[in-house]
């Protein structure tokens, strides 16, 4: 699947699988519910989306972790007590997703 296909779901396994071209990552959430999305949020604490970025998008942007550049800061959950791992802030401007500019 290249990161130009639209993704759907597959019921059975909740993979992704190519159907036709890709909109933009701006178009993908602009079509989200968000009224439903404030709901669950309100009801639950968290909400589901179901899949905005394909597999290849997400591996663009992990791909990005090694490069300490592209981060504006890093937290050491340790160091916290959060836990063990840490996380990263990205810095503007945002890294372009799918080769098709930032979201």
């Amino acid at each position: 699947m290249t990161s130009r296909m639209l993704s759907t779901r597959s019921a059975a396994r909740g993979e992704l699988t190519p159907s036709r071209p890709l909109p933009s990552v701006a178009a993908r959430l602009a079509g989200l519910d968000w009224d439903s999305i404030e709901s669950e949020l309100w009801a639950r604490g968290y909400a589901e989306t179901g899949p905005v970025l394909t597999p290849e998008e997400c591996g663009e942007l992990v791909a990005l972790y090694a490069d300490d550049r592209r981060f504006r800061h890093r937290v050491d959950m340790g160091r916290h007590r959060f836990g063990e791992g840490d996380y990263k802030y990205l810095a503007a401007p945002l890294p372009p997703v799918g080769g098709r500019g930032a979201p």
